[in-house]
Parts: C-alpha cells; structure tokens; sequence
C-alpha cells in the first residue's frame, strides 16, 4: 500500500509549513493510504470463504480422531497439534491455563477413555458458526450433536455446544482458547451415568 505522489508532495508540504513533526506526518500518510488503497491481490470475500474452508476441514479432522478415539485409536500428537503451546479453557467450574506439553499428551488418552466409558459412541459436528476477529483470530461456535449408549442399550442424543478461539500462523490453525458448558450436569439431565476416575 503505497500513497500516489501528488498526495505526498501535498503532505511533505504540509509537514513543513505546520511543523507538525513525524507523529502527524504519520497520520496523514495514514489518511491519504486509506483513502488510496491499492486493490488487494485476492477479495476479502475470497479470503474469508477460503478460510472457512479451512476451518470446516480443521474440525472435520478434529471429529474423525474423535471418532477414532471412541474405537480405542488415540492419536495423541494429532490431538495435541489442533491446540496452541498454551491455552485457556472457561466454563461454569472456572477459569484454567493448560501447556501442550507430555502432562497434556497423557491426559489426552485418558480423557477419550472416560468418554468411552460413560457410553458414548458417537460425536458428529452438526454446524459451525464462524465470526473471523481480525485476520489471524477466529471464533468458532461448534454445534455438536453426541450419541451416548446406556445400560439399557437404548441410544440417548446429546446436543451441545462449544466456542473456539483459533489462531492461524503459517498456515496452520490451532486452538488457543475454548468454553463449555457444565458437561456432567448434561449427562445426568439426561440420565447418564460419568464413571468415577
């Protein structure tokens, strides 16, 4: 983005009869920029539909391990690469700061076990909301629909939803925050019973 000539004679001009010194001339070579704006090599539309692509593939790939897991297959370098070297995580139990370090990765398998074991067999993204926050910031609202299987082999659907902040630096998504809901208080509303640890 470059301001044209004629614009920076005037603001060159204008720099030294008002003496307004570097700070204003920064200002007006803002304004002339923005009222100059060379075009963009790709439309903001093309942009934004691109990365909605991409993040509907993040989480299309985020769902198959989900799957995977539920069948006793964790990959764990997989699951932790979708996440940032560090993250938050906000729901109705608080406010925590997770590291994707070795403590992370262990209590990826665990995690998907206790998944397993209150009985669910089945996680599918039903819908994503996506609200880009500048160019390298997404927020996500995932609208899951989850299947669980109780004791008495009938099959209970679980709806849900989670928000996720993503970043994306050299070409790769990654999560660096996300809020739940209070997950167990859904599993017993719908007679659901979480195994003890």
């Amino acid at each position: 983005m470059t301001v044209p000539e004629q614009y920076m004679i005037k603001i060159m001009h204008l720099a030294e009869t008002a003496r307004i010194g570097i700070f204003g001339l920064l200002l007006l070579c803002m304004s002339a920029c923005n009222g100059h704006r060379s075009e963009p090599k790709q439309s903001t539309s093309k942009q934004n539909t691109m990365m909605n692509e991409k993040i509907h593939e993040f989480f299309s790939q985020y769902e198959q391990r989900f799957t995977e897991a539920l069948a006793g297959k964790d990959d764990v370098e997989a699951t932790a690469a979708a996440f940032a070297s560090s993250f938050l995580e906000a729901s109705p139990a608080g406010v925590q700061c997770g590291e994707n370090n070795e403590q992370f990765r262990n209590m990826i398998p665990k995690g998907n076990e206790m998944y397993r074991r209150s009985g669910m067999v089945s996680m599918k993204v039903h819908s994503l909301d996506i609200t880009p926050l500048d160019q390298l910031h997404y927020m996500v609202k995932v609208h899951w629909n989850s299947v669980y299987r109780k004791k008495d082999g009938s099959d209970e659907p679980i709806n849900f939803e989670v928000i996720y902040f993503l970043q994306h630096l050299k070409d790769e998504l990654k999560i660096f925050a996300y809020i739940a809901g209070d997950e167990q208080k859904v599993l017993q509303e719908h007679g659901i019973e979480t195994p003890k640890e």
